[in-house]
């Protein structure tokens, strides 16, 4: 795949991460690695249909040999979302394991998603408050070592540890 500039969505290693609102900022062959993902979950009677109606983030491997269909809470609900539902599609040929399903719902230290502004279209009216909520975030060094916050419990840790707490679409300072 030649590199492409990222407009939308964000790469992390070798897999490009994005919302479902999103896609039609992919390459026309990761759009189809996608469609052909969903077709595949779609078509297996094991996945719960809720499922493959409200996923809602695309991780796709630059090889295009997997994608996983996320289903994180509602991000207009949420300023950090779990991940609740992972739907992981092999597309390599022959697939290695063609179809892996996590349900997440119930556990209690789900993974959780930052930077949720990178994922969305460029024009998403939400993508300045929610790159405010990221620049804070930086420079108040609550994403150092972002591998230790990647899951709720140790996300809401970090920010109660340095004196902040969620307040809806914001973080603010724990009350004294």
């Amino acid at each position: 795949m030649a590199k492409n500039k990222v407009i939308a969505g964000r790469v992390l290693g070798k897999v490009h991460y994005i919302h479902r609102s999103a896609l039609t900022c992919l390459t026309a062959d990761q759009q189809q690695a996608i469609s052909q993902a969903e077709q595949l979950v779609k078509e297996n009677d094991q996945v719960p249909a809720e499922w493959v109606e409200n996923w809602n983030l695309a991780k796709v491997a630059t090889d295009l040999s997997q994608v996983s269909l996320l289903v994180y809470q509602d991000f207009k609900q949420h300023l950090f979302p779990c991940l609740q539902h992972a739907m992981i599609v092999s597309l390599s040929q022959p697939p290695i394991k063609p179809l892996k399903l996590i349900d997440y719902s119930q556990r209690e230290n789900p993974p959780v998603l930052h930077r949720q502004e990178l994922m969305l279209m460029p024009d998403d009216p939400r993508r300045a408050q929610l790159a405010e909520v990221t620049h804070f975030c930086e420079s108040n060094g609550l994403f150092e070592q972002a591998s230790y916050i990647g899951t709720w419990k140790k996300w809401l840790e970090r920010l109660q540890n340095r004196g902040y707490q969620i307040k809806k679409f914001t973080i603010e300072k724990i009350p004294e």
